[in-house]
């Protein structure tokens, strides 16, 4: 059983990522953009942000102790946010992986940019120099070059 975290700015292709790491290990997808959406009826409103993380937790939960593997879909940009993954993990007897997926600062943009839901060219900016600090250490890690 595994928690498969995902990290990655807006345009990195952690979908796709996602989409492929699902299949092959049958998991169950925590989306917390979908989980927004389903809220809010926006993916981007981070209105009831409260609310996201104990839903996200409590779906993963049940979908471990029916010995599921879970992909938690999320940009997971600063260390801090991987704590409740990694106390899940602990107390369900999973393998804990994060999926790094890379890809440049202009190949984000250039992406980001095409997509329906456009995240602002500055808060990508700052994501991707939030990732650049990220502290793996102690960490599973699996990078996917996406460029």
């Amino acid at each position: 059983m595994k928690i498969i975290a995902m990290q990655g700015v807006p345009g990195s292709g952690k979908s796709s990522t996602v989409a492929r790491l699902a299949a092959e290990h049958n998991a169950v997808v925590i989306c917390l953009d979908d989980i927004r959406a389903e809220l809010t009826g926006d993916a981007s409103d981070q209105s009831r942000n409260a609310e996201v993380m104990p839903l996200a937790t409590a779906r993963a939960s049940a979908a471990l102790a029916a010995g599921r593997s879970i992909i938690v879909d999320s940009t997971m940009i600063k260390r801090e946010w991987l704590g409740s993954w990694e106390a899940m993990a602990s107390k369900h007897g999973a393998d804990l992986v994060l999926v790094s997926v890379r890809v440049t600062l202009a190949t984000a943009q250039a992406r980001n940019a095409s997509r329906s839901r456009v995240v602002p060219a500055h808060v990508i900016e700052r994501m991707y120099n939030d990732l650049q600090a990220f502290d793996y250490r102690g960490l599973r890690v699996q990078v996917v070059d996406n460029n």
